[in-house]
């Protein structure tokens, strides 16, 4: 389909109003996006993976809220080859964020 234009942290509702500023789960989203959605979660235990366990569920959430998807936006996939998330949608960071 057609891409979506950029839209910042607040506009899709990632904003953490008490800091004025993004929250943890946009920032594990802007993690995503770098690795052309995926997040490997090898390695992680314990509260790590606990933590990444809630950010996940709170991106699901907005991502399906805000653009109305159905079914699973970030489902978790464990083969051989790659266990995490991966996204189920094109995901990426613009060139002007890195500089």
């Amino acid at each position: 389909g057609k891409p979506q234009p950029a839209m910042n942290y607040a506009e899709i509702g990632f904003e953490d109003r008490r800091k004025e500023a993004p929250n943890l789960a946009w920032a594990t989203l802007l993690h995503i996006a770098e690795r052309n959605g995926e997040l490997s979660t090898a390695g992680l235990m314990g509260s790590a993976r606990t933590g990444l366990e809630t950010r996940i569920a709170k991106i699901r959430k907005r991502l399906r809220e805000h653009f109305r998807i159905e079914g699973e936006p970030v489902p978790f996939i464990s083969s051989k080859e790659f266990t995490g998330y991966r996204a189920r949608f094109k995901v990426s960071v613009r060139a002007s964020f890195e500089s």
